[in-house]
């Protein structure tokens, strides 16, 4: 099993919230942990913490290595899926969850496109029942074979212009996520592959999920 060495921490002091936020594919910790700068600065009771994952070969890519949660070979996410990947993946954040002592209801764990389907996977094939879900521009993959373990609330948005992970894709997890009983909200926008608008807000205001 891989452990997650390189990693960006905000807030390394806090203690009350951890977050564990799952970058995108070809992307890393330090780059999407610059659009929760503003918001550690508000949120000094949240330990967010953003690993980078493995490099691995990817098949969209030309099978050349980069930085990847699982393999991805089509741009039809739901073919040929990369199970064994998202496992060791989850089995290595789990580990980083532990190491950081956070009992699960004081856990946030998310992510941006292939990271919001990362963290996905984790929430729903873990014994792990988090604080909250986030799955920005992300789906459920490997959904036949999930194990579906405890309920969990979950917060998913989606650009209905999205061409990188289709909108289609995210409504459809959505459906999945109800037939499972999950507890879920779908949040649509008017725009691309991209963070939501005032995502900030969205994810701990509106919901008011870290009271």
């Amino acid at each position: 099993m891989k452990v997650i060495t390189s990693l960006v921490v905000l807030n390394s002091c806090a203690t009350e919230y951890l977050m564990i936020f799952l970058h995108g594919l070809n992307s890393n910790g330090y780059e999407v942990s610059k659009k929760f700068c503003d918001l550690a600065n508000q949120y000094k009771n949240i330990k967010m913490v953003f690993p980078t994952s493995e490099k691995r070969k990817v098949g969209i890519y030309n099978n050349e290595c980069v930085n990847a949660w699982y393999n991805i070979t089509t741009k039809n996410v739901s073919m040929d899926e990369d199970c064994q990947g998202l496992n060791e993946s989850m089995e290595s954040i789990l580990d980083l969850i532990n190491f950081y002592g956070f009992r699960p209801e004081s856990v946030i764990i998310g992510g941006f496109s292939q990271g919001a389907a990362m963290a996905l996977y984790t929430a729903m094939n873990s014994y792990y029942r988090f604080r909250v879900v986030l799955c920005f521009s992300g789906y459920l993959p490997c959904f036949l074979s999930t194990k579906n373990c405890v309920e969990q609330r979950i917060v998913m948005t989606h650009g209905k212009k999205d061409s990188e992970v289709p909108y289609i894709f995210g409504w459809l997890s959505y459906g999945a996520l109800l037939v499972f009983k999950q507890c879920v909200k779908f949040i649509s926008f008017d725009g691309p592959h991209e963070f939501p608008p005032n995502y900030e807000d969205l994810v701990l205001g509106k919901y008011r999920m870290l009271k």
